[in-house]
Protein backbone atom coordinates (compact mmCIF):
# COMPACT_ATOMS: atom_id res chain seq x y z
CA UNK A 1 0.00 0.00 0.00
CA UNK A 2 1.61 3.08 -0.95
CA UNK A 3 2.19 6.04 1.67
CA UNK A 4 -0.06 9.15 0.71
CA UNK A 5 1.03 12.28 1.36
CA UNK A 6 -1.74 13.15 4.11
CA UNK A 7 -0.18 10.40 6.19
CA UNK A 8 2.68 12.61 6.58
CA UNK A 9 1.81 16.46 6.68
CA UNK A 10 4.67 18.76 6.93
CA UNK A 11 2.68 21.89 6.83
CA UNK A 12 4.71 24.92 8.36
CA UNK A 13 7.47 22.67 8.66
CA UNK A 14 11.01 23.22 7.26
CA UNK A 15 13.51 20.63 5.76
CA UNK A 16 16.94 20.81 5.01
CA UNK A 17 18.04 18.25 1.73
CA UNK A 18 21.91 18.09 0.75
CA UNK A 19 22.97 17.30 -2.47
CA UNK A 20 19.22 18.36 -3.73
CA UNK A 21 20.00 19.23 -7.60
CA UNK A 22 19.58 15.65 -8.18
CA UNK A 23 18.87 12.63 -7.81
CA UNK A 24 18.35 11.14 -4.66
CA UNK A 25 18.48 14.47 -3.07
CA UNK A 26 16.30 15.57 -6.22
CA UNK A 27 13.55 13.66 -5.04
CA UNK A 28 13.76 13.77 -1.20
CA UNK A 29 13.11 17.35 -1.74
CA UNK A 30 9.91 17.15 -3.95
CA UNK A 31 8.79 14.02 -1.33
CA UNK A 32 9.01 16.46 1.37
CA UNK A 33 7.62 19.39 -0.97
CA UNK A 34 4.87 16.97 -1.85
CA UNK A 35 3.91 16.22 2.32
CA UNK A 36 3.91 20.36 2.80
CA UNK A 37 7.01 21.25 3.80
CA UNK A 38 9.42 23.80 3.04
CA UNK A 39 12.66 23.34 2.27
CA UNK A 40 16.38 24.77 2.90
CA UNK A 41 18.13 23.32 -0.41
CA UNK A 42 22.56 22.64 -0.79
CA UNK A 43 24.51 21.44 -3.74
CA UNK A 44 27.40 22.83 -5.23
CA UNK A 45 25.75 22.36 -8.67
CA UNK A 46 23.90 26.16 -9.35
CA UNK A 47 22.29 25.72 -12.10
CA UNK A 48 20.20 22.46 -11.03
CA UNK A 49 19.29 23.91 -7.74
CA UNK A 50 17.94 26.93 -9.22
CA UNK A 51 15.72 24.89 -11.79
CA UNK A 52 14.55 22.75 -8.79
CA UNK A 53 13.85 25.60 -6.63
CA UNK A 54 12.28 27.48 -9.38
CA UNK A 55 10.12 24.14 -9.65
CA UNK A 56 9.02 24.43 -5.93
CA UNK A 57 8.70 27.84 -5.68
CA UNK A 58 5.72 27.49 -8.42
CA UNK A 59 4.13 24.92 -6.26
CA UNK A 60 3.85 27.17 -3.18
CA UNK A 61 6.40 26.08 -1.23
CA UNK A 62 8.85 28.47 0.21
CA UNK A 63 12.54 27.64 -0.69
CA UNK A 64 16.10 28.75 0.77
CA UNK A 65 18.96 27.53 -1.27
CA UNK A 66 22.65 27.43 -0.92
CA UNK A 67 25.42 26.23 -3.36
CA UNK A 68 27.52 24.39 -1.10
CA UNK A 69 30.15 21.45 -1.10
CA UNK A 70 28.98 19.27 2.10
CA UNK A 71 32.13 17.90 2.19
CA UNK A 72 34.26 20.58 2.32
CA UNK A 73 35.21 22.05 5.21
CA UNK A 74 35.34 25.61 3.83
CA UNK A 75 31.59 25.32 3.17
CA UNK A 76 30.60 24.29 6.43
CA UNK A 77 29.62 27.84 7.63
CA UNK A 78 27.13 29.75 5.45
CA UNK A 79 25.71 33.03 6.79
CA UNK A 80 23.22 35.38 5.89
CA UNK A 81 19.86 33.18 6.76
CA UNK A 82 18.31 31.81 10.27
CA UNK A 83 15.74 28.80 9.46
CA UNK A 84 14.03 26.82 12.47
CA UNK A 85 15.02 23.55 10.76
CA UNK A 86 12.61 20.57 11.66
CA UNK A 87 13.59 17.65 9.67
CA UNK A 88 15.90 16.75 6.50
CA UNK A 89 17.80 14.55 4.76
CA UNK A 90 20.95 13.85 3.48
CA UNK A 91 21.83 12.77 -0.44
CA UNK A 92 25.67 14.58 -0.07
CA UNK A 93 28.78 14.08 1.17
CA UNK A 94 30.81 11.17 1.83
CA UNK A 95 33.59 9.86 3.82
CA UNK A 96 37.14 12.01 4.22
CA UNK A 97 40.31 11.07 5.45
CA UNK A 98 40.54 12.53 8.93
CA UNK A 99 43.33 12.66 11.65
CA UNK A 100 42.87 9.13 13.34
CA UNK A 101 40.63 7.91 11.01
CA UNK A 102 37.34 8.77 8.82
CA UNK A 103 34.75 10.94 9.53
CA UNK A 104 31.84 12.31 7.79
Amino acid sequence: MPLEPSALLLTDQVAVVTGAAAGLGEATALGFARCGADLALCDRDAPGLARLAMALEATGRRVHQGVIDVASPASRFVTGTTLHVDGGGRAAGGWRRAPGGFAL
